[in-house]
């Protein structure tokens, strides 16, 4: 997916003072990320800090018109399919953009299977979604090729014992795909 952080971007269209965001991008948002709360009325709380007057919906609306598949990539991901690979999308993420990406952005049928933080209780930093994951899709760590762009990330997959490599740019990605399954891309 490409996207700006919307801390940034709220900051930036709305003029409010990065600071003011964070708090809820370090406390609530967390616990929403996890499913452990709902983001519609954990964000809320801020509005009057923020000075935001419209709804949660709004924002929501805002949020998610800034996030956009990566069609290159996508069709990478249909030809390794095409090759009988299996392609998972896993995603730190809380249950409307989670929703959003799955049916807007149609990844429930660019993927095989589309894995959340806001469903599995766990996000990527943890060994535990890691472990959820594995369990669901019935393989071995090392038969799973792992990439992210988060180096925290990618180490707590590789201490499970999952192949993870560090998504630097699409020519990159493309590069060691090509090396790593040999599919004629």
């Amino acid at each position: 997916m490409e996207r700006k952080r919307f801390g940034n971007r709220l900051a930036e269209e709305f003029n409010i003072p990065y600071e003011k965001i964070l708090p809820f991008f370090k406390k609530e948002f967390a616990t929403c990320v996890k499913g452990k709360a709902d983001l519609k009325k954990e964000i809320i709380k801020y509005f009057s800090d923020w000075g935001w007057t419209d709804s949660a919906e709004a924002l929501l609306s805002n949020w998610l018109s800034g996030t956009k598949a990566n069609e290159n990539i996508l069709e990478i991901i249909d030809q390794l399919r095409e090759n009988k690979i299996n392609c998972y999308l896993v995603s730190d993420q809380e249950k409307y953009r989670a929703e959003y990406i799955t049916q807007e952005l149609n990844f429930k049928n660019r993927f095989d299977k589309c894995f959340f933080s806001c469903d599995l209780g766990f996000r990527k930093i943890e060994r535990d979604f890691y472990s959820e994951v594995l369990k669901q899709i019935k393989v071995s760590p090392p038969e799973v090729v792992f990439w992210d762009d988060d180096e925290k990330n990618l180490n707590v997959a590789k201490g499970f014992g999952i192949q993870a490599e560090l998504y630097v740019d699409f020519d990159d990605f493309i590069k060691k795909i090509r090396e790593s399954f040999g599919v004629g891309l």
